[in-house]
């Protein structure tokens, strides 16, 4: 954030990205109509555990998927292998090239 081009271009993004969080409010509704995946970091301090499976009540029957990493918040920057797996994997039938490994 030093280099003044480098925060010029960032900076707008940021402030969005706070003012849509700032306004959003949750309205119940009916379960989405395509799987879930949620994954989570066991010690996230933003979104604990239980606060992302509760993503679960979004999911239709059977289409929910959950998975629990190692580590905080950024726990994907040392697991990005096992994210990579669980997303590929959640997505290869809808592609009809079944599960990989």
């Amino acid at each position: 954030m030093e280099n003044p081009e480098v925060r010029e271009m960032v900076l707008p993004t940021l402030r969005g990205d706070y003012a849509a969080v700032g306004r959003y409010r949750y309205i119940a509704g009916d379960p989405l109509h395509c799987p879930v995946t949620a994954l989570v970091g066991d010690r996230d301090r933003e979104a604990g555990v239980e606060e992302v499976r509760d993503w679960e009540e979004q999911a239709p029957e059977g289409g929910f998927a959950f998975r629990v990493f190692p580590g905080g918040h950024f726990y994907l920057v040392r697991g990005i292998a096992g994210v990579v797996s669980v997303v590929s994997n959640r997505l290869a039938p809808a592609a009809g090239t079944g599960p990989r490994r």
